[in-house]
């Protein structure tokens, strides 16, 4: 836990709240930062990207993952837009790892942090982050 003011000084930055323990999101619009790559294969961004995308269930996502041997735990969250065109949906790509998703009203919440997804960047399958309140309890205690 940080211990020292921050001093914030400008409405643009300010700091995350964690998800609460137990929170879903599911179907929920949420946003994705990041400084990765903005194509497969392609360089990294030059300015800090971001991209609103919607939060499918632990189910839903496995129906994708399990075919290509991955599994989806409750330690996981994951987002999928599959409403636009193939190969031009919204995804975390190589270089965003780390990077927040905030959803919530407002995206007030740190929900999940970029983990893994598809190498080609495309989005044709769900990105998968680490679910922050997972870990609230040991975040609390480290």
């Amino acid at each position: 836990m940080i211990r020292k003011s921050l001093g914030f000084r400008s409405c643009t930055f300010q700091p995350a709240t964690l998800a609460p323990t137990g929170s879903s999101f599911a179907n929920t619009q949420c946003v994705i930062t990041g400084w990765g790559r903005t194509t497969g294969g392609g360089s990294a961004a030059q300015h800090l990207k971001q991209a609103y995308i919607t939060k499918i269930t632990r189910t839903a996502c496995n129906s994708y993952w399990n075919r290509y041997g991955q599994t989806i735990t409750d330690n996981h969250i994951c987002v999928f837009e599959a409403s636009d065109p193939a190969g031009t949906r919204p995804s975390a790509c190589n270089g965003d790892s780390g990077g927040p998703m905030m959803c919530g009203t407002n995206f007030q919440y740190l929900a999940g942090v970029t983990s893994w997804g598809v190498s080609t960047c495309s989005g044709d399958l769900p990105s998968v982050y680490t679910r922050t309140s997972a870990y609230n309890t040991w975040i609390a205690n480290n």
